[in-house]
């Protein structure tokens, strides 16, 4: 006689790969639509918060709200544009259409589609597609991070093989802090780098590329998809208190774990 459990687990399981087809489908279609804007950008507009929001942002939103509603009619929804709906759902889809807006405006080739998935309020799979580098990373809680359809692990470099680390932040925004903390964190790494894109920040760090992360004043969306992928590359990941992030979390530690406790010493002082 058949286990129901094992089926119904089975079935689970073929539900959550159906989904993580769909997330990176759904992505590379953005993405798709994000280049053919790139270069040739209709509008542009200045927000409240000084960022930018470009006709190619609000076209891929709407692109990924429109299937995911589609898809999973039950499941509530954040994005950063078009903000929240009222739903109320143990899933939460995340987005931001284009992480990287000014890099993107620029021709950087820095930037992505970011589209993560929260269950009971805690980021648990994540696809970030970077379509001007054609590089697509997923994850899923528990199964790994993937590089076009590698598997990727965080860097072991110490403080003394010459670690590289990304900064985030704007840097009018909290301007005596980062001008105290910076040359503190330089002591302890050997280049510091600023790309404009926390999606960007987060994935090459799970790759091996970045070592360590320090990031101030985030929105979920600039996080939920990456933050799944840097843990399952092995990151360790906290506040600036070395404390462990929640959904809420705006300032990040991330690193690959042998820098960590140094850095904490830096950012809690």
């Amino acid at each position: 006689m058949m286990d129901k459990n094992k089926g119904k687990n089975s079935d689970k399981g073929k539900e959550k790969g159906k989904m993580m087809e769909f997330t990176i489908n759904l992505a590379k279609e953005a993405g798709r639509l994000v280049m053919e804007n790139y270069g040739r950008i209709k509008t542009k507009e200045r927000k409240a918060d000084d960022s930018f929001v470009t006709n190619a942002d609000k076209e891929a939103e709407a692109l990924i709200i429109s299937k995911i509603k589609e898809r999973y009619p039950s499941h509530s929804i954040l994005s950063e544009e078009a903000g929240g709906d009222k739903k109320i759902s143990d899933h939460r889809w995340i987005i931001d259409p284009i992480d990287g807006t000014r890099n993107f405006i620029a021709q950087i080739p820095f930037f992505s589609v970011s589209i993560g998935l929260a269950k009971d309020n805690m980021p648990y799979l994540g696809v970030v597609y970077f379509p001007a580098l054609d590089e697509i990373y997923y994850a899923e809680k528990g199964k790994g991070a993937y590089l076009n359809g590698k598997r990727i692990h965080v860097s072991d470099k110490g403080p003394k093989d010459g670690p590289v680390m990304a900064y985030g932040a704007n840097l009018q925004k909290g301007t005596e802090w980062h001008m105290r903390k910076i040359p503190e964190f330089l002591k302890l790494t050997d280049r510091i780098r600023m790309l404009g894109c926390a999606t960007t920040n987060l994935c090459f760090l799970a790759a091996g590329r970045f070592d360590a992360f320090v990031g101030r004043y985030g929105f979920i969306w600039d996080y939920a998809a990456s933050l799944v992928i840097a843990g399952e590359a092995g990151a360790r990941i906290t506040d600036l208190n070395g404390q462990p992030y929640t959904i809420d979390t705006k300032d990040f530690v991330i690193s690959n774990g042998k820098l960590h406790d140094e850095l904490i010493k830096i950012t809690r002082s």
